[in-house]
């Protein structure tokens, strides 16, 4: 049988390593997203000659399309970090998934979980406008939270999917409360399940 704690130790450093892969993707993205949105934005300046015109839209154009394989690889690495972090956040272990990953890993890596845990949580869009807007938002969360420090204290680096505090009534399909216990638009228990639905 495997040891819980090696397991654990394992699943830490995965998880370290794609929190890394998250940063390196989001600057690969976020070098290609800029140059494609300064070009966009040089083409909507009438003060300047045509052909400069031209030129910036297809420097746009062409840095849109690079943009595209770059963001699929962004999501990928993700989802990667995602998976990691609900594996290390599910282990068995003798000691806390956040005191493991400070544990298990060098420094330069675990200060890289505290910033890639703000990618994951902010939404990005598939344009290079929304992924810079999605940037903008993630920088401005690093920079309010460096420490890790929110309004219940230490929130920790690994990623957790945020609490829903909303869901579909399954007897209507209105949207309610997470914690409701009766629909405020049918009235009805929705801790049951309607029959003939699974």
């Amino acid at each position: 049988m495997a040891d819980p704690d090696a397991t654990a130790i394992n699943y830490a450093q995965t998880y370290a390593a794609s929190c890394a892969d998250v940063i390196t993707t989001t600057n690969t993205c976020a070098r290609v997203a800029n140059q494609a949105v300064g070009a966009r934005d040089m083409t909507k300046r009438q003060d300047q000659h045509e052909y400069s015109i031209q030129a910036f839209a297809g420097v746009a154009e062409q840095k849109e399309k690079e943009f595209v394989p770059l963001y699929r690889a962004f999501l990928e690495s993700c989802d990667r970090a995602r998976d990691a972090a609900a594996n290390l956040l599910a282990c068995r272990s003798s000691q806390s998934p956040e005191v493991l990953l400070a544990l298990s890993v060098d420094p330069k890596a675990y200060e890289a979980t505290s910033t890639a845990i703000h990618i994951l949580r902010t939404e990005f869009g598939p344009t290079p406008a929304r992924f810079v807007e999605g940037l903008r938002t993630a920088n401005a969360e690093i920079q309010a939270d460096i420490f890790s420090y929110g309004e219940d204290g230490f929130q920790g680096r690994i990623y957790a999917p945020p609490a829903l505090t909303e869901r579909a009534c399954p007897w209507c399909a209105e949207t309610i409360k997470a914690a409701a216990l009766i629909c405020r638009y049918c009235g009805r228990d929705v801790a049951t399940e309607p029959i003939g639905r699974t």
